[in-house]
């Protein structure tokens, strides 16, 4: 009897969702609510065998793919929060080996899960979550069924990062942050040590961690930023918790070498850079662009002492300043492209926070050694590129600093010419071609069409940057000049693209 009664209510399921189109509109916000987190529980399910559970998880499937269903704005702006439902329980069981936190986080998400207010201000609840990384450092929790679990729940993250604007924009995106932030404290936290850190972990926290960065530029729009975090002092806090449990992730030497922590390494980036936005954007506007200077500047001294301290023989410990330079140019370039960044202070700033990372890159990178792995030389040429970048568009005019990038990139382009993978020679073309941008001079003529001969596949890069330098940026004789040497080339070389 009770596994027919089961049947019947699962055969309940499915037909409320195929009829959702035509009740929604009349439906209560509970009925709804019920609705979707029945929804985001059978798409979390993995495949199985069970036809029961798999057509649950095929209707689920198919109806978050209906464009009429999302369009619905009764489901689409109760969607993005729904989401987060299934891991709140879950969220509550890592909570309870520290009961001096779980009660009280437990109700916080509670509330925040059932659209009431949030119970704790700002200040309150960082200072709880600020707590959990030294308690979970010292009490490492592993639970192998929540880990297990984790690739459901990353699998409805990743449906949430795929979703269009629109639906993103009609959602609670400030209740969403204020719980994504908390989950996502809980289990990065929970994973700061060697035995606690799993790829299923990683998988998660880098979908996690790319949902609030759309959920953070949608908050920012709206002018809700200051509801999650209301000082700057949080921003720097959750910094600070990003950075810190990044580093501690990749002691485990069997888990920095895979793709999951190549894609946290990339999130990460992409998070700190929008938090760091928030923080420069505050600053412009009340004036305190020196102060907020003097902080980054101090948060970076802190963070490269404690890289010394956690990750002395690790060749990972090269990729964080990486991360943290390309976060924080990627940041100033994008508020100053917003204007706010015109006025004096405004430049003072951007060549601070240029030299700043210039330092972080050429000193606490490690350049020289730089290379022993694809994705660290890959992103190593990418934030090289950045810099490069920047100070043409800042107009910095710093010329020995350039002059030193170049210097870089001449030992890179060899290494590739040794043989370096698709990827690796990619972002190094970027490079060269950002070089050339910013310091427009014959002298580099000769390199760029020398790679452009050596390269076997299409490079519509270099050709492209062949061309904008020889239609703006060359006199007509150099511009003959040019061209004589590039015919030059194509005609000794066989095996060039150019031919």
């Amino acid at each position: 009897g009770r596994q027919q009664l089961r049947q019947r209510k699962r055969k309940g399921w499915l037909y409320v969702a195929e009829c959702a189109h035509l009740w929604g509109i009349y439906a209560t916000d509970a009925a709804i609510d019920d609705f979707l987190e029945w929804l985001m529980t059978a798409l979390a399910r993995a495949p199985t065998t069970e036809a029961c559970w798999e057509e649950e998880r095929h209707v689920a499937i198919q109806l978050l793919q209906d464009a009429s269903f999302l369009d619905l704005q009764r489901f689409g702006q109760r969607l993005y929060n729904a989401s987060l439902v299934p891991l709140y329980p879950w969220c509550t069981r890592v909570l309870e080996s520290h009961p001096m936190h779980s009660e009280v986080l437990s109700k916080e998400l509670a509330g925040i899960s059932k659209r009431r207010t949030s119970l704790m201000a700002p200040d309150e609840r960082f200072q709880h979550l600020k707590l959990l990384d030294s308690l979970f450092m010292k009490h490492p929790e592993f639970i192998t069924t929540i880990d297990e679990d984790l690739v459901g729940y990353t699998n409805i993250l990743c449906f949430v990062n795929e979703l269009p604007k629109t639906v993103v924009e009609v959602g609670d995106t400030k209740r969403y942050a204020e719980a994504a932030v908390m989950l996502e404290w809980i289990i990065a936290s929970s994973s700061c040590s060697i035995s606690a850190t799993t790829k299923n972990k990683l998988s998660f926290i880098s979908a996690l961690r790319l949902s609030l960065v759309k959920s953070i530029h949608m908050m920012a729009q709206k002018g809700y930023m200051g509801d999650v975090f209301a000082k700057g002092d949080h921003l720097e806090t959750f910094t600070d918790h990003l950075l810190c449990s990044t580093a501690n992730f990749s002691c485990s030497e069997e888990i920095v070498n895979t793709n999951e922590f190549e894609q946290v390494i990339l999130t990460t980036e992409k998070l700190v850079s929008a938090i760091t936005s928030e923080l420069i954007s505050r600053a412009a506007e009340q004036h305190g662009l020196p102060h907020a200077m003097k902080g980054l500047s101090n948060h970076t001294s802190k963070y490269s002492e404690y890289l010394q301290g956690r990750l002395k023989d690790s060749s990972v410990r090269r990729l964080m300043p990486l991360l943290v330079t390309r976060a924080f140019l990627r940041a100033s370039d994008s508020v100053s492209g917003t204007g706010s960044l015109d006025g004096k202070d405004g430049k003072e700033f951007l060549k601070s926070i240029w030299y700043l990372c210039f330092d972080m890159y050429h000193k606490d990178s490690g350049v020289e050694t730089i290379g022993t792995g694809d994705f660290e030389e890959s992103y190593g040429n990418l934030v090289l590129e950045e810099l490069i970048q920047t100070a043409r568009r800042w107009e910095l005019g710093a010329k020995e600093s350039l002059d030193q990038l170049e210097s870089i990139v001449g030992p890179k382009l060899n290494r590739v010419r040794e043989g370096q993978s698709l990827n690796t020679t990619k972002t190094i073309h970027f490079c060269l071609v950002s070089l050339i941008r910013a310091r427009p001079s014959v002298s580099y003529v000769d390199t760029l069409i020398f790679e452009m001969s050596r390269t076997t596949i299409p490079s519509p890069l270099l050709e492209a940057a062949f061309c904008d330098l020889v239609i703006s940026r060359l006199r007509s004789d150099e511009r003959i000049e040019a061209i004589q040497l590039l015919l030059s080339v194509n005609k000794n070389d066989s095996t060039s693209r150019l031919s």
